[in-house]
């Protein structure tokens, strides 16, 4: 029994493009060949501008870039900046990756490639917040050792603590990431640590 072709369509042994009135096919990234505008926005796509810290000053004055490391420092400090956001906005159930992306102003793959798991970019978060607080405090221990304290100097000591620590988005982050830490072991560890 044969086959019955459909209206309009090429037979199927046949390839279009084949035959001696075909024209060449371009092959992609020819330099000889012109090329068409992207399609679909992406032309539109500009480079972005150079982040400050992506370069740096050296000793003899000229401009080099930075190592790896020391650029990604400050990319990491966004990543966790933007969780302790998050959480404190709207809990930790709310961390997910894609909106820790868009919060840092980092691509999906730098959140992925600083932090393998949630687990370890919770523990993070919360380790950074206390290593802020901690220095915050030593800061102020330091500046009232060196007066000599009465009870005035005490108050005013008191309430500059306590109007440091309000009900922004940080501080109640780290409230969460506690409370998290009570329903998960490993949490608990870096909340032990803290």
């Amino acid at each position: 029994m044969a086959r019955r072709r459909r209206a309009g369509r090429p037979h199927p042994r046949r390839t279009a493009g084949r035959g001696p009135t075909a024209r060449p096919r371009r092959r992609r990234g020819t330099p000889d060949l012109p090329r068409r505008p992207a399609r679909g926005g992406a032309a539109l796509v500009r480079e972005a501008p150079a982040h400050p810290c992506d370069r740096r000053r050296c000793p003899d004055g000229t401009m080099k870039a930075m190592s790896t490391a020391a650029r990604s420092a400050p990319t990491r400090q966004r990543i966790i900046e933007a969780v302790l956001h998050i959480i404190g906005r709207d809990g930790v159930a709310a961390v997910t990756n894609r909106r820790i992306a868009k919060e840092a102003g980092v691509s999906l793959g730098s959140v992925t490639y600083h932090f393998a798991t949630q687990h370890e970019l919770l523990r993070e978060s919360l380790l950074h917040f206390v290593r802020d607080e901690t220095r915050r405090f030593t800061e102020l221990a330091d500046e009232c050792r060196n007066d000599g304290i009465d009870i005035a100097g005490a108050a005013a000591l008191a309430g500059q603590v306590a109007g440091g620590t309000g009900f922004d988005s940080g501080h109640i982050a780290t409230f969460e990431l506690y409370v998290e830490a009570g329903r998960d072991e490993r949490l608990r560890e870096a909340a032990a640590e803290a």
